[in-house]
C-alpha cells in the first residue's frame, strides 16, 4: 500500500495497511523518496498498463523496481501536464483522462500527455472537489461551474474522430460507474 503526503510517498509492509490512520512517525511506513520537488505535491496515483504512476499538477513519474531495495523514480519526459486531483482521473483504453490546471482536458498514455478536445477550455477551472467517471464511452466530470456543472466527453469513434463535448446542468456530489451492471450512480 502507498500513501502520498504532499510531495512524499510512503509504503507499508504486508499486513500493516494503516494508511487510513496515517501517522508520519509510525514505524510501519518507509519513505520511498520525494517524488516531486518541494511545493509540487502529489495530485494523482494510478495503476495503468501494469505500471504505477504518480502525478503532480505539472508532470507524471513512474515507480520502477520490484521491491523497495530496487525502487527508483523515472520522470516521463513527454508528460508536460498532470491532473488537478486524483478524483478527476479516469482510466480508459486510450490512456488516463483528466483536467489540467490550464483549463484543458488531457490524456496520459504512459509516455506523454496530449490535449484532447483542443478547442474546449473550461470557463470555471475544476478543483480538488471535482470528480469523474468513465463508462467505456463517456467521461463525465462533475465540477464547480454554476451553469453547467457536468462535462461529458463522448469518445465514440475515438481516436479516429475527435471526442464530442457535451455540457449538462446535472449536479452530483459523487459518481460511480459499475461495469458489472453497466449502471452509472450519482450522489446528490
Amino acid at each position: 500500500m502507498f500513501v502520498a503526503v504532499d510531495n512524499e510517498v510512503y509504503w507499508s509492509e504486508a499486513a500493516k495497511y494503516h494508511v487510513f490512520v496515517y501517522d508520519d512517525d509510525a514505524d510501519e511506513y518507509q519513505n520511498v523518496n520525494s517524488v516531486f520537488l518541494e511545493g509540487e505535491n502529489v495530485t494523482g496515483q494510478i495503476l495503468f498498463d501494469e505500471q504505477l504512476y504518480f502525478a503532480s499538477k505539472k508532470t507524471w513519474r513512474r515507480l520502477r523496481g520490484t521491491n523497495p531495495d530496487y525502487w527508483s523514480w523515472e520522470p516521463i519526459a513527454g508528460a508536460i501536464k498532470g491532473p488537478v486531483s486524483w478524483r478527476t482521473l479516469a482510466t480508459t483504453p486510450f490512456g488516463v483522462i483528466y483536467p489540467g490546471n490550464d483549463g484543458h482536458l488531457w490524456i496520459f498514455n504512459g509516455f506523454e500527455t496530449v490535449r484532447i478536445a483542443e478547442h474546449f477550455v473550461f470557463s470555471t477551472d475544476p478543483s480538488t472537489a471535482s470528480h469523474a467517471t468513465f463508462d467505456g464511452r463517456f467521461y463525465r466530470l462533475f465540477y464547480e461551474d454554476t451553469t453547467y456543472p457536468e462535462l461529458i466527453v463522448d469518445f465514440f469513434g475515438f481516436p479516429g474522430r475527435p471526442p464530442r463535448i457535451i455540457q449538462s446542468t446535472r449536479t452530483a456530489t459523487a459518481s460511480h460507474y459499475d461495469p458489472s451492471t453497466n449502471e452509472f450512480y450519482m450522489g446528490k
